[in-house]
């Protein structure tokens, strides 16, 4: 079972209490998102040197920024696009340093790398629909993750072929407006 969505919700709550003053929150949160990145950047740079100098960027940004975090969102896809931005970031620079070795050479885009990808991009598409109406969210669910018919969907959901049709059409219209408001919160951030 994945308990990185888990993890989302716990490090937002004490996310939202270091914002509010709360030094042992603010500790506990650094400490754990330390492990998480520690991994995350292993993972995709494959040196441990590099890798701790990554996650040290990724908790300094992370101390720099978290004033701007909005705790009505979640704190996932806000944290791991910082540290995507991060690594992107120390790959930019090591190809500067070693002109000889290409991006995809020093950030390993094979293998598990790219199973962890989808796993944290799943979890943050979790997190997105947890954020849509229901009836948004199941026709999206039936239709788009599952891969239901049309009309099978309307059969479970009791409503016209129409209606998921458009409930699918609106609920993917409001996943893409969730999304850019937390990418566009990250750019800001970053300027």
């Amino acid at each position: 079972m994945n308990k990185t969505p888990e993890k989302g919700i716990r490090w937002q709550s004490l996310m939202i209490e270091a914002q509010r003053g709360n030094n042992d929150a603010y500790k506990t949160l650094l400490s754990e998102v330390q492990d998480y990145a520690s991994g995350y950047c292993y993972n995709r740079l494959k040196n441990h040197a590099v890798t701790a100098d990554t996650v040290q960027e990724i908790l300094i940004s992370l101390h720099k920024y978290r004033h701007t975090y909005n705790p009505k969102k979640p704190f996932l896809p806000w944290l791991v696009t910082l540290m995507k931005h991060k690594v992107i970031d120390t790959v930019r620079a090591q190809v500067r340093r070693f002109p000889e070795s290409t991006e995809e050479e020093l950030l390993d885009v094979q293998g598990s790398t790219a199973a962890q990808d989808r796993t944290e991009a799943s979890s943050c598409l979790e997190i997105y629909l947890a954020e849509l109406g229901e009836h948004y969210r199941d026709a999206i669910v039936l239709t788009k993750i599952q891969g239901y018919s049309i009309a099978d969907t309307a059969k479970s959901l009791g409503i016209s072929e129409e209606s998921v049709k458009v409930r699918v059409h609106r609920g993917l219209k409001e996943l893409k407006k969730i999304a850019n408001r937390e990418m566009d919160l990250l750019l800001q951030e970053r300027m």
